[in-house]
């Protein structure tokens, strides 16, 4: 019996196969983990071109219109372009809004006047602005729902309840007059042979 053991003491075969089962799935979390890691970050920057872009354009428009509003938020799912580019699915991840402020007179602050949005799970009411500048702005928001590819969701939700929010806003002005529009002025047609359809927007 000892020599039985003492055989299988000095044979060093299959030595390889074992320690290549024990490191393997740490070697391929770290290759799914880095490649989850950069997925990330390239969404994130994407987002914040996609905000930059919708304000970019909405800010350079003199007569900003409902439809208008609509062109930025299609330009918004063609830069996250190759992240879900499915309508469905870009609507059921993704919240766009823009709303507008001005200032009534001297004496006070900004004041929120319509708001536009389109996604899922988003409260009509903008936020306040605490910048009191002499202009009218407009704040240009979008939140990301991020899913992992790689890791599962049981694992997501031992950290967190929820899936990862990528928030993006910021604010600008518009070039060629000193006030955003009003609700009224904004209201046209719903789409043109573009086919892009005008988001919901709602006076305040």
């Amino acid at each position: 019996m000892i020599e039985i053991f003492e055989k299988f003491k000095k044979d060093t075969s299959g030595l390889q196969i074992l320690e290549f089962a024990l490191l393997a799935p740490l070697l391929i979390s770290m290759v799914l983990g880095t490649v989850e890691l950069g997925r990330y970050i390239i969404l994130n920057q994407k987002v914040s071109k996609s905000v930059f872009a919708m304000g970019d354009l909405v800010s350079r428009k003199g007569g900003l219109t409902s439809f208008d509003v609509g062109v930025s938020f299609e330009l918004a799912r063609k830069t996250l372009s190759p992240f879900d580019v499915g309508t469905n699915q870009f609507a059921s991840r993704t919240t766009l809004r823009i709303s507008g402020y001005n200032r009534p007179d001297a004496a006070s602050g900004l004041i929120p006047q319509w708001t536009c949005f389109s996604g899922a799970n988003i409260t009509t009411t903008p936020p306040p602005i605490n910048a009191d500048p002499r202009e009218g702005v407009m704040l240009i928001e979008m939140v990301y729902t991020y899913k992992t590819l790689f890791v599962p969701t049981s694992v997501t939700n031992f950290f967190s309840s929820e899936d990862l929010p990528i928030y993006r806003a910021i604010t600008v002005r518009p070039r060629f007059q000193s006030l955003v529009p009003s609700f009224a002025s904004m209201q046209t047609r719903e789409a043109d042979s573009s086919g892009v359809g005008a988001p919901t927007c709602a006076p305040l």
